[in-house]
């Protein structure tokens, strides 16, 4: 990759992820690139055209029942999944920038039974993207390397799927969400 489009990649993904290029940038003196780099910005009409049809991926809440969401939602702080529920809430509102959502990392193999079931439910879906795992890499902190262990998530949903304790997790998390599942 030549610097002028790692220069056009790095700009591009400081206005996608909310970050200063020019603070990057002085970070990173030895490395030849510049502020005004005119070459990589006659370049950046490219790019941008790259960076338009980026669009943020989320989590789409499928029941569409009245305050169903609402009520989801008191259901994941109840769980104890995410210490930040109004963050972890953003996700299915189209967010505009990565959401950095910390999860619980003392219970992996639970949080990740209970995506599986509620995509398998069809509780919850993907916005501009087409696997809720690629949403969760996107916006949960460290999610491949924690959760996924860095396999590809079918991998990973499967093993935690043929753990014993997920019958007795899948029954527990069908009565948590009782209320909400589509009959």
């Amino acid at each position: 990759m030549s610097n002028d489009s790692l220069n056009i990649s790095l700009k591009k993904s400081c206005e996608v992820l909310g970050y200063n290029y020019s603070k990057l940038i002085e970070l990173m003196p030895n490395y030849g690139f510049s502020i005004d780099d005119s070459e990589a910005h006659k370049k950046n009409t490219e790019a941008q055209s790259i960076s338009t049809s980026f669009q943020i991926p989320g989590l789409v809440w499928k029941n569409q029942s009245p305050n169903s969401l609402k009520l989801f939602l008191k259901t994941i702080k109840l769980l104890k999944v995410t210490k930040d529920i109004k963050t972890f809430g953003c996700l299915f509102n189209n967010p505009c920038s990565c959401l950095n959502v910390e999860l619980d990392t003392t219970r992996i193999v639970f949080v990740l039974q209970l995506f599986a079931f509620l995509k398998d439910a069809k509780l919850i879906g993907a916005h501009n993207s087409n696997s809720i795992y690629k949403v969760l890499n996107f916006h949960v902190t460290s999610f491949n390397e924690t959760f996924l262990l860095n396999k590809k998530p079918k991998e990973r949903i499967d093993a935690v799927k043929k753990l014993r304790c997920w019958e007795s997790s899948e029954a527990s998390f069908e009565k948590q969400f009782k209320n909400l599942l589509f009959k």
